[in-house]
Formats: structure tokens, sequence, C-alpha cells
């Protein structure tokens, strides 16, 4: 094997290894410990040393059983890209010990100087020596917000944890970050998540406001609840844009107060803080959202507003699990009434009671704030709009669902048609027919429904269908004359859009002979037909006779 396919070998196992130490976390883990075994600075443990002691103070590089190892956990951690090009906590080329102990009285032993990395650079100098490069996949993997979510709820104890021993200490009750059965737990539980506590070190610069530890527990946990919101939500079905908006914008605050955090105790950035600053960066690009704010290094949000930060952010999550409940809700009230409407619009068995538990879903939906002219509700109830008869007691809301329809309907010229439309024509349709041919009829209520209107013609082999559209409140006088015609030959009024005023129509129908017919349900020729035959059939064949 040559030199070149040597190096690209390796190579292409490098890589490789990358990628697998980045999925696996056990794997990393192995890594970590095969570190600290050949790393010259990072003994395990010393058994003459106390077990509650993360670090001695006095001695920065003599660290102390498992809680060292959290300092090491920062060189095997990825880093993200940081807005302005500052390395991340968990970055390799910054190790937050190196980083603490420039603030230490005791300095560091020198270290020899590494040898030049030549791999893939030749040999000897030689420049007819092939170079060998390493491509790398750039396939983008979208931060994990669950992660960085739990991260921070964990560095939000962890800050509270280090502002109560400081507080301790600063009492005499307890030497400063003297490790408790509170403090082991957290460090169990940040190592099983693979997260460093960089707060809970001993070599943690101690602030110069006792506050500011509080202020950090607040920005951790103002992240924390943006990215559990966000990490819940669907990006791309949330409903309005405006949602999405607040969302990226109340998470941008939040990394922004959280990295002003860090930087003013004098802690490398965070890593945790670089994902969720990633992740915005991806979102909004894929999204084409601008966030006009806090997302620039010198565009600083304020930590000391953090705690109101927090706030806001579960407000907004309580309003959108609202909204989401309320969609889902909306969800299956129309899938109910789809089936209901259905059932009534073949005259199924019990249809009374289909009836009431549609009409009573209609109205929660009106109540939730639906409006009656919503086009999923208007779809769900076309196909049985006719079968419902004109029942005073119908609820108000429900009424104005219904006029909607009417409205609609009479808009559109094709397209729409109502299920009971459809149906075969029946016995009754061709006897009326033979009762009113070369007739005129008169319809009066609602709008006109220009299908309906010329079914009805076909239906009934009338020359007309002279309909009267109303609104409330309308005088009753403009009927008289279409009523006296002497080519009409019955009055149709349909009482679910007639205003009880209209009633009185019985005293021109009497005065000038009519049949007036009275239509509880809509304006389908079978329906119309059964009514006609029912209640003047017998006048109407004497006069045809």
């Amino acid at each position: 094997m040559t030199q070149n396919q040597i190096f690209n070998s390796l190579a292409n196992f490098l890589d490789e290894l990358a990628d697998a130490v980045q999925a696996d976390p056990s794997l990393r883990r192995s890594l970590r410990k095969l570190w600290h075994a050949v790393s010259d600075d990072s003994a395990l443990g010393d058994d003459s040393a106390p077990e509650n002691e993360v670090v001695a103070a006095s001695a920065p590089q003599d660290a102390q059983g498992e809680e060292d190892e959290l300092r090491k956990v920062a060189a095997l951690q990825p880093s993200g890209d940081e807005p302005d090009d500052s390395t991340s906590n968990n970055a390799t080329s910054s190790r937050p010990q190196d980083h603490f102990n420039e603030t230490q009285d005791a300095a560091p032993a020198p270290r020899e100087p590494l040898p030049p990395l030549t791999l893939g650079q030749g040999t000897g100098g030689d420049p007819s020596t092939p170079r060998v490069t390493v491509v790398r996949r750039t396939e983008e993997v979208r931060p994990n917000l669950g992660a960085i979510a739990l991260h921070c709820q964990l560095k939000a104890r962890g800050s509270r944890w280090a502002f109560e021993r400081r507080q301790q200490s600063l009492a005499g009750v307890h030497s400063a970050l003297e490790l408790d059965d509170e403090g082991r737990q957290l460090i169990d539980e940040a190592r099983e998540a693979d997260c460093f506590l960089w707060m809970c070190n001993a070599a943690c610069p101690t602030p110069d406001r006792s506050a500011a530890f509080q202020e950090l527990a607040d920005c951790y946990e103002a992240l924390a609840e943006a990215c559990e919101l966000a990490d819940r939500s669907d990006l791309e079905q949330e409903g309005p844009s405006s949602q999405l908006e607040k969302l990226l914008y109340l998470t941008a605050e939040a990394q922004s107060a959280l990295r002003v955090a860090v930087a003013a105790l004098g802690a490398p950035p965070d890593h945790d803080q670089l994902e969720a600053f990633n992740w915005l960066k991806t979102v909004t690009h894929e999204q084409q959202i601008f966030v006009a704010k806090y997302m620039r290094a010198d565009d600083q949000a304020d930590p000391t507003d953090a705690a109101a930060l927090r706030d806001r952010i579960r407000e907004f999550a309580e309003s959108m699990n609202s909204q989401r409940e309320q969609v889902r809700l909306r969800k299956k009230l129309l899938s109910k009434i789809r089936h209901k409407s259905g059932l009534l619009a073949t005259g199924t068995e019990g249809s009374r009671e289909e009836l009431r538990i549609l009409i009573n879903s209609v109205e929660t939906l009106l109540g939730q704030g639906l409006p009656p002219s919503n086009r999923e509700l208007r779809e769900a109830l076309l196909p049985m709009v006719d079968a419902i008869p004109a029942d005073e007691n119908l609820p108000a809301g429900f009424q104005l669902v219904m006029r909607e329809i009417d409205l609609y309907l009479a808009q559109v010229s094709s397209g729409a048609t109502t299920a009971s439309a459809e149906a075969p024509e029946s016995e009754d349709v061709r006897h009326c027919r033979q009762l009113l041919a070369g007739r005129k009829v008169i319809l009066i209520g609602g709008v006109r429904r220009p299908r309906s209107h010329e079914a009805l013609r076909e239906a009934l082999g009338v020359d007309d269908v002279i309909w009267i559209e109303t609104r409330e409140h309308q005088s009753i006088d403009g009927f008289e004359p279409y009523v006296a015609r002497a080519d009409v030959a019955v009055v149709l009024l349909a009482i679910r859009w007639a205003s009880h005023s209209f009633g009185d129509v019985r005293e021109f129908c009497e005065r000038y002979q009519k049949p007036l017919v009275r239509l509880p349900g809509g304006y389908n020729a079978n329906q119309v037909a059964a009514q006609i035959l029912q209640q003047c059939s017998d006048r109407l064949r004497m006069k045809a006779s």
C-alpha cells in the first residue's frame, strides 16, 4: 500500500470516527475515559483527598474524584458556531478548567509545544508528492432542542446550588462548593446527560454581585422553557405565522440574555446557548422569518430581566397550548358534524337525536369563536341543509349558520349542491307536475338560489317559480300583487326564513283563492312536492278539473 493510500485510509477512518462519536453517547464516554487515562495532566483521583471536594482551591491542577471529570467533559464535546467567532464552552480549543485557572494564584506548568500536523502534506518537501484532501460530509444536523432544554434545566439547578453554597460559605456554614447530597445527585444527572456544570466547579470565578448566579439560573430557565416549547411545536403547522415569529423572538431574547450572563461571570461561551443560536439561524432561514433583535453580539438582551422573560415564555406556552387544544377540539367536532350530517341526509332512523347532537356541536364551535360563515362548517352541513326542519326552537347561532349557507347557495351558480338535491325524483314530484303544468308558483322567503330555482321549475313542470326574496321586519304589502295574478297556482312560504309577520300572507291567499303551502324544510323538489300534495292536493285537483 502506498503512502498516499495510507493517508487516505486514515483520513476516512478519522472522518467516520468523528461522525460516530457525534452520534453515539456511549462511544463518547468511552473515548473520554481513554483520554483521561492517557492525559498527562488529568489524574482521576487521590485516595488521600477528601471525597466531598470538587477541586482544592490552592491546587487547581489536582482534581478530585468524579467531580474533576466534569471539568474534562468539555474537551470531547462538540462546539457550535458563535456569532462573534468566540469558542464554545465545550470546545476542545478552550477547555473550561484552563480558562478558569487563569484566575488562580498557582500558574500551570509550561507545556511542550506540539509537533506540527503534517497529515496529507506529503513527505520530504517533495512537491510531486500528492496532497491528501479530507472531504467531510456537509449534511446539516439541526440542534437537538430537547437536549438543549434538559441541559439548561440542569445548569439552572446548578447555578442555584452554586449560589446557595457560596452564601453558606460566606456565613461560615460550609466551605465554598463543598459537595452535599444535592450536589452529588445533580452532578450524577449532569454526567448521565453529557452536560458540563461549569458553575459548580471550584475554579469558577466568584462574581462581584451575589445575584449574578440567580440571574444566570433565570437565563438558563428561560432558554429551557423556549426550547421545550419549540421542541413540542410543529413549526410548519402551528397556525398563524405570527405565533412562530413570536416564539423565535422569545428564543432569541433568551439565548442572548444567557450569553451576556455567562460572559459577565468570565466563563467561556456556553455550548447550549450556541446550539440554540444555530437552531435559530437554521429555522429563520428555512421559514424566511427575519428576527430583528438579539441575533447579533452587539444587540444584547438584559439578563436581569430573565425572570420576567421566563414568565412571558410560560404565558405564551399556555396560550399556544390553549390554541392547540381548540384546534384539536374543532377537528373532532367538525368530524362529528360531517358524520351526523351524512346520517341525516340519508334519513337514518333516530334522526331527531342525530340532529340534536349536530346542533349542539355547531353551537360549541360557535362558542369557541368560529364564525357562522366558516367554510369547513358550511361544507360539513351542506349534505343535509334541506333536511333540517324549520323548528322555531333552533338556537340563534345555528339559525345564523343556516342563513349563511343559504346566502352562499344563492351566490353560486354551480358546483355546490346538497345531498337532497341529487336524490332521485319521487312519485310526488311526478304527481305535482300533472297538477301544476303550465302554471306559475310563488316562493316567499330567503334568498333566491339560482340552482334551486331552476331545479324546482324543471321538476314541477311550471312556467316559472316567482321567488320573492325577504328580509327581517319586511312589510308584506308588496306580496299582494304577485298573489293576485291569475296564472299563479300556489303560494309557497319558506317558514325557515320568513318573519312571523309573513304568516299574514294567508289573508291575501284567501282573498284571491290561492292555496298556501308552508315549507318547513329546504327547497328540494321532492320535499316541496310532498308538502304541496299533503297540504293542498285536493284544491289543486278541483281547479285542474
